[in-house]
Parts: C-alpha cells; sequence; structure tokens
C-alpha cells in the first residue's frame, strides 16, 4: 500500500500528492477517508504525474499524480455530496 494526500479534488478526478512514480494511463484502486471516518474506494486513472527532483519535492511537496475517477466501488454519493459542498461554499 502507498500512501499520498489527497487534493484539488472535484467529481470528476483530483490530484493526489505523493512520491508514487505511475506511468500515465494505467488504472489504480485509490482508497481514501473522509470526515467521520467513511470511507470511499475508486478505481482512477493516471493522466499525468508531477515529477521534481527530491530537494524540489522537500521544499514545495509538489510531485503528485493526476487521477480521473474511473469508477466507485463505495462511497459515490458521499464523495458527490461533498464535492457539491464544496463548491457551494466557492461560489
Amino acid at each position: 500500500m502507498e500512501k499520498g494526500k489527497t487534493e484539488n479534488i472535484s467529481s470528476s478526478g483530483m490530484l493526489i500528492k505523493t512520491p508514487m512514480k505511475h506511468v500515465p494511463r494505467i488504472v489504480i484502486r485509490i482508497e481514501f477517508k473522509l470526515p467521520k471516518n467513511l470511507i470511499v474506494r475508486i478505481d482512477g486513472e493516471t493522466r499525468w504525474k508531477g515529477e521534481f527532483s527530491s530537494r524540489w519535492f522537500r521544499m514545495f511537496k509538489k510531485n503528485g499524480l493526476g487521477i480521473r475517477i474511473m469508477k466507485f466501488h463505495s462511497g459515490e454519493q458521499i464523495y458527490k455530496e461533498l464535492i457539491r459542498d464544496l463548491q457551494e461554499r466557492r461560489a
């Protein structure tokens, strides 16, 4: 199991900040916790990866994977509600 932090989430995908190295266009299983310990499990396709030297990673924490959500295995409804709430707060 590899770990990372989700960032910049949307209804169609997310950025996962991680030192993981995956090539674009592969499908990976992702599991993450939402508030109240609700678990979301998805299959996501890697769309791009941002890689910087380890010095840059330590300074800016920029390494990551762009993920497009392909399929929900659990937590779809609560994830979509979270996205809707975030969008309302931004408006």
